[in-house]
């Protein structure tokens, strides 16, 4: 008998410097947790848009607190208005910072 395990990604094994595309499902429903000496996190379900991957596969995308929450308090709040809907972002991570190309409410 198979059993399906839950997949959450890491913000480490994002590949640095690459355009990645995601689809936050409920971006109103988030988790924040707070990991002894490495800091918060907040993780959201996602599933990644490719045209490579024909199957949603949902998982849990994990990324610094600190780091998302200025990167989206970057975005114009009228994109930000609609929480319940599911978002596609575009995102790039660099060495330091999250950067974000494009933010579109499905």
């Amino acid at each position: 008998m198979v059993h399906k395990e839950f997949v959450s990604i890491r913000w480490s094994q994002i590949p640095p410097n690459e355009w990645v595309t995601i689809v936050l499902v409920n971006p109103s429903e988030c988790i924040t947790m707070a990991i002894p000496q490495k800091g918060l996190y907040v993780s959201y379900k996602a599933y990644f848009l490719n045209k490579y991957i024909k199957e949603i596969k949902t998982f849990n995308m994990v990324f610094p607190y600190r780091l998302f929450e200025r990167t989206i308090n970057a975005i114009p709040p009228n994109l930000r208005q609609d929480l319940n809907r599911p978002i596609q972002i575009t995102f790039m991570k660099t060495n330091r910072d999250m950067h974000i190309k494009e933010w579109k409410v499905l």
